[in-house]
């Protein structure tokens, strides 16, 4: 890859890590005295993010490749990986030594050898053998999930897309429209291929990363090692070389089911690896073109054909619409945030549960469980106040939304929203997330009428609107929601979120995967 600058050092007086080749003193200091003799180190192929990548000769000859990490959860996660994957019988460098001097230091056998998978006539059927050993490894307890991911997979991976389209559309690679294709395809392709099996998995399994010695391909450079779906590996492994897919899965041993749910997923696990790694070469600096390109290749042929399917034609003069879940991702972003408290005591928030108190009013506050698994009463108000950040800080505005509310606004139809939320709420989320107040022309919070399922906010806004039932359309993301428009004498589309995706919508009269399925005709606009 092309680079444009060379990466900053943290400035002098910014603790141990200071001034080029910092790691060099204490290493050669450290790993002298462990292996009783002097250790000559090579110069640096990696000095980046306070860590840093050099070659290294032992005191009887041996070359090894030397890890030097500033961050201990890191170090841990990449020591306990490789640890784990080599007692499995998976083809990794072997550990000669780690432990903390100052620095975290691992000390890894050199794999001698410059070939790797991407050369010519390079063995990928051994290479898938080598992948499904790693992949059989039993995760070690404790290991966190690929990326810094909590709760369920499904759910982790939704929200990096959403991340990973946001970042997108601001560098101006994928414009709001295509972000907004991205997420839908995202969740539709999820809830299709199902949960996914716990394995270990590599988490950066570049083909550059499996170097062949003679008859073996060993897997090297475990830095991002976690738990996740084996399928993204296979698929990062192969998304520069498709055509080496059938060879990796043929020595990989994969099954029917397994090669189904890998042409299910290939499209979004690239699209995802893709946008990631150029948002991170572009923030720092490097060319990140063969990634841009590879990623909108993949938008292009695979995701917006998958799509592109005509909108539905609804014909109505007023529309009523939820807040929570249906214009912001509230759902998602809670589930999260009481995750995050679940996991510090080794424990999982279901997202079935938490989908079936959505739209209610009475939201899951878990405190007693947590308790529970504390043993101990927790300091509530400090940590509600702290998970209440968390919350709010993944908060964003739901695919379509944005165009859904510019059309109704600009082609003349009454908008009204309907909410369980108070209404300081809902204008503070507004406020936060650019959205526009003053584009409706009424808002019923709560206070002013029974929650939902009771249809008493629908009756209210018909009611003060001055419209007939028949001439208005609900939309809710919540099978409560729609059963209090469905009261109220509305038809109600049902657009379900990565997290009411649970819900049963057989009452619903029309469900889609986002409000931009949908278009909307006023009554006044049909020729009778």
């Amino acid at each position: 890859m092309a680079r444009r600058r060379a990466p900053g050092l943290p400035a002098a007086g910014a603790g141990l890590v200071s001034g080029p080749h910092w790691y060099v003193e204490a290493t050669r200091r450290c790993l002298t005295a462990r292996f009783g003799g002097p250790v000559h180190l090579d110069p640096p192929e990696v000095d980046w993010d306070r860590r840093a990548v050099c070659r290294a000769t032992l005191p009887d000859g041996r070359r090894a490749v030397v890890k030097v990490d500033t961050d201990g959860v890191r170090h841990h996660r990449e020591r306990t990986g490789l640890l784990a994957a080599a007692d499995a019988g998976a083809p990794v460098p072997l550990v000669l030594w780690h432990g903390h001097d100052g620095f975290h230091f691992l000390v890894l056998e050199e794999v001698p050898t410059t070939r790797s998978l991407v050369d010519e006539d390079a063995p990928w059927r051994v290479a898938g053998a080598a992948v499904r050993a790693l992949h059989d490894t039993p995760v070690p307890p404790g290991t966190a999930m690929f990326c810094d991911g909590v709760g369920e997979w499904e759910q982790h991976v939704d929200h990096r897309v959403a991340v990973e389209c946001a970042a997108a559309v601001e560098r101006g690679l994928l414009d709001q429209a295509e972000s907004d294709a991205v997420r839908r395809y995202a969740l539709r392709t999820l809830a299709a291929a199902g949960p996914a099996p716990r394995a270990l998995v590599h988490g950066d399994l570049q083909a550059r990363h499996l170097l062949v010695h003679g008859d073996r391909v060993v897997l090297v450079d475990f830095g991002d090692v976690g738990w996740g779906d084996p399928v993204m590996d296979l698929v990062v492994l192969t998304h520069f070389h498709p055509w080496r897919r059938d060879e990796v899965l043929d020595g990989y041993g994969a099954d029917g089911a397994l090669r189904e749910r890998v042409e299910l997923l290939a499209p979004l696990y690239s699209l995802w690896r893709n946008l990631f790694v150029s948002r991170w070469y572009f923030e720092n600096e490097f060319e990140q073109r063969r990634n841009s390109e590879t990623a909108r290749r993949v938008l292009e042929t695979e995701v917006l054909p998958a799509e592109r399917t005509p909108p539905v034609r609804l014909e109505c003069d007023a529309v009523l619409v939820d807040f929570d879940g249906l214009l912001i991702d509230t759902e998602y972003a809670g589930w999260r945030s009481w995750n995050e408290l679940y996991g510090r005591y080794g424990r999982r928030l279901d997202t079935a549960t938490w989908a079936a108190r959505c739209g209610g009013d009475d939201p899951l506050s878990p405190w007693d469980e947590l308790e529970g698994f504390a043993g101990a009463p927790l300091d509530r108000e400090a940590m509600e106040q702290a998970r209440r950040v968390v919350r709010d800080g993944m908060l964003t505005v739901l695919p379509g939304v944005r165009r859904f509310l510019d059309h109704c606004a600009t082609s003349g139809f009454t908008l009204c929203l309907v909410s369980n939320s108070p209404m300081k709420w809902v204008r503070r989320q507004m406020d936060a997330l650019g959205l526009d107040a003053d584009a409706f022309d009424l808002i019923v919070t709560s206070g002013e009428h029974p929650p939902k399922p009771a249809p008493d906010g629908y009756l209210i806004a018909l009611d003060e609107l001055g419209v007939a039932a028949s001439r208005a359309i609900a939309f809710e993301d919540s099978a409560r929601g729609v059963s209090a428009a469905k009261a109220a004498g509305l038809r109600c589309v049902a657009v379900p979120n990565r997290i009411t995706v649970h819900n049963d919508f057989s009452h619903a009269d029309l469900v889609v995967g986002g409000l931009d399925e949908v278009a909307l005709v006023s009554t006044s606009e049909v020729p009778r």
